[in-house]
């Protein structure tokens, strides 16, 4: 059978339960096939259809092969042809439709797409916000009017079941970059890793104001995060996620979180293939690789396949790559992986928490879930805080989680009969008796055979 190209979309906002709207994001190469009235693209490794069901990933826009080399016959290498195709129809969307259990799907410019998201049902869109749109539309700045349709689809999906129409103003289609910088700003102690970050930022803000003029390679935005538990790095890749979308630096807001054992496959074989599919499924996102260091473990026969594809894609540039664990582990695991270390921008160490900073967490989880605390308490907390820090496994400010969660099952218990709402709550000192044994008796549990 004839070879055809197929532009991948994967879906990216919802209205309701019927109607999607997909974003091309990449190319397939494969078989034409037809399967129960649906056409597709079939290769080695995977079917897409047109539309079949509630489908992630749609194929759109198939074109022959051999149409490909002639339309675009000024190019040398099939590659710069297919980029040229996917180039043509990369500000197009996908939108899908269920009518009477009947599937429909339809191509649509941004124009159009606009109109669809001015005209909802659930909201209503302010007139700055349309003409900051056809501002850049004019201007051709596809990229930002894409980007400011998440957040726009993302309220309109939360607002779907308001019987009432609300206004989504200018502040609605920024995206979370501001509050990104203000959550970063606002971190208890890290002091070493928000003065990296920001020295980062501002290189990378100077980046995209020059880079069109001169001959700046791309930043390496791959890194290594290590520490020990609970010392932030997850919530500070978060925020990084928001700040990179910001900056144009990923195509997608969204943090994927993994482990090791999401890329191997105890299969002969498939290990490569489940890596390769997760990483094209996550492509242009922040990819966290939490204990990154597992890649390394001897019994682990498969985890050479895994790690082969993923330093393919960090070459690449597409995605970017935090590897995360405890300080000696990826030092050791970033050593015997050579062709690791060169395609790493930067290394950020988390320093434990001190007892003072772990108060001030303490003190703001309280105030963020509207619970109080008697005299004594205090004082308590911060003898608990000392006894556990004497083991480096304690957990950090995840030990402020344990205790706070242990606390309030054992004050739920003791407030029995009480039906003063200010008692309830207002945690006291007998609500953590013997919470610090529960705690590490669970933690030496948790790692037994780790």
């Amino acid at each position: 059978m004839e070879e055809y190209v197929g532009i991948l979309f994967f879906k990216e906002y919802c209205l309701d339960n019927k109607i999607s709207i997909y974003k091309p994001q990449n190319t397939v190469v494969g078989e034409k096939f037809i399967e129960n009235d649906f056409v597709g693209i079939k290769n080695n490794q995977e079917k897409y259809f047109k539309f079949k069901g509630d489908n992630d990933i749609i194929c759109e826009i198939l074109m022959k092969k051999e149409d490909i080399e002639k339309n675009y016959s000024d190019l040398k290498t099939f590659e710069e042809k297919r980029k040229a195709f996917f180039d043509n129809y990369k500000n197009t969307f996908a939108m899908t439709t269920v009518v009477e259990n009947q599937n429909y799907i339809k191509i649509l410019d941004i124009s159009s797409l606009m109109e669809i998201i001015i005209n909802n049902d659930f909201c209503i869109i302010e007139e700055s916000v349309i003409e900051l749109w056809k501002e850049n539309m004019d201007k051709g700045n596809f990229e930002e009017v894409k980007e400011t349709l998440t957040p726009i689809y993302n309220k309109i999906q939360i607002l779907s079941n308001n019987e009432n129409k609300i206004a989504i103003d200018s502040v609605d289609i920024l995206n979370n970059y501001n509050t990104a910088i203000e959550k970063l700003n606002s971190l208890i102690g890290l002091e070493n890793i928000k003065k990296e970050v920001f020295a980062w930022i501002k290189y990378l803000e100077f980046y995209e104001k020059v880079f069109e003029q001169t001959n700046l390679e791309s930043p390496n935005l791959n890194m290594v995060f290590y520490g020990n538990p609970g010392t932030g790095k997850t919530t500070v890749a978060r925020i990084l996620t928001d700040i990179l979308f910001g900056l144009n630096f990923i195509d997608n807001p969204i943090l994927v979180e993994v482990t090791t054992s999401d890329f191997i496959s105890n299969h002969v074989g498939e290990t490569a293939l489940k890596t390769k599919k997760l990483l094209d499924d996550f492509k242009g996102c922040l990819i966290f690789i939490d204990e990154a260091y597992a890649f390394n473990l001897e019994n682990n026969k498969f985890a050479s396949e895994a790690l082969v594809e993923i330093l393919k894609e960090m070459e690449k540039g597409d995605s970017v790559f935090i590897l995360a664990g405890y300080k000696n582990e990826m030092k050791e695991f970033i050593d015997m992986n050579p062709g690791l270390e060169s395609r790493i921008g930067n290394y950020l160490q988390f320093n434990d928490f001190s007892i003072d900073e772990l108060m001030k967490i303490w003190e703001y989880k309280l105030n963020k879930h509207g619970f109080k605390q008697t005299e004594k308490v205090n004082q308590i907390i911060k003898n608990m805080l000392f006894e556990a820090s004497k083991d480096k496994n304690y957990g950090n400010a995840r030990y402020i989680d344990k205790i706070f969660d242990k606390a309030i099952f054992k004050h739920a218990i003791n407030c029995e009969g009480i039906d003063d709402i200010e008692k309830l709550i207002t945690l006291k000192s007998d609500d953590f008796d013997n919470i610090n044994e529960q705690i590490k008796y669970k933690e030496k549990v948790k790692r037994i055979g780790f």
